[in-house]
């Protein structure tokens, strides 16, 4: 203990036990591996939610509310087991920079929607266009 009060562990030369160095590698596996899977998830269900949006352009949808597109993502989220509560703004961000020709337009009490013109429209169902669009 007297050693430990000197601060330097490098110096001393300090090293763990081979069976608790083992627990330490091993402990820091699984949490790396979780967090990992939940990414995976996460990216999953943000592709799912861009397509979902793609297809809706596609068959002539114009508005899509930003609260309806987040409640979309926490459920999707949810069923792949991660409790995590997204942000609107976070996720508009996501949508129009993978949408750059839609447009973000403020409703009444303060709701928000993406907007698609005529002309996104055409250029988001091209289909020369899908590697722009979902990357």
């Amino acid at each position: 203990m007297a050693l430990l009060a000197e601060g330097d562990l490098v110096a001393i030369e300090a090293k763990y036990h081979l069976k608790c160095y083992t627990m330490f590698n091993r402990r820091y596996n699984v949490i790396c591996k979780q967090t990992t899977v939940s990414e995976n998830l996460e990216i999953t269900a943000e592709n799912e939610l861009l397509q979902f949006i793609k297809e809706g352009i596609t068959r002539g949808r114009r508005v899509f509310a930003l609260q309806d597109l987040t409640e979309m993502m926490t459920e999707r989220l949810e069923q792949y087991g991660i409790q995590k509560i997204m942000h609107r703004t976070r996720l508009k961000e996501t949508v129009l920079k993978n949408f750059p020709d839609l447009t973000e337009e403020k409703g009444i009490r303060d709701r928000v929607f993406i907007m698609c013109s005529k002309t996104a429209r055409k250029n988001i169902s091209d289909t020369s266009n899908i590697s722009l669009y979902l990357q």
